[in-house]
């Protein structure tokens, strides 16, 4: 399934335009930078006409918080079902 990934602000200038297969894992490491305490928005559309999901997240953390990492599940690839999760990075 065609997945895409960009950033909501402009400020924030990153992108991704990948396959997934079921069961696949795709990694993008330091996908996108911002300071400490910086709250990213991510938007992945599923598919080429598909669902658009938004995701917010911590990439540097914020104050006593770590950094996060975004994560995009797929459920179904049948029916272009995913979801975003944050995970402690480093």
């Amino acid at each position: 399934m065609p997945v895409s990934i960009r950033t909501k602000l402009d400020e924030y200038d990153a992108s991704l335009d990948t396959v997934v297969a079921g069961g696949e894992t795709v990694v993008r490491r330091e996908f996108v930078s911002a300071r400490r305490g910086d709250i990213v928005s991510l938007e992945a559309l599923l598919g080429e006409t598909g669902e658009r999901l938004s995701f917010q997240f911590l990439p540097e953390g914020s104050g006593d918080s770590p950094p996060e990492v975004a994560e995009l599940t797929f459920e179904n690839a049948v029916e272009a079902s995913a979801s975003w999760t944050a995970t402690g990075g480093t």
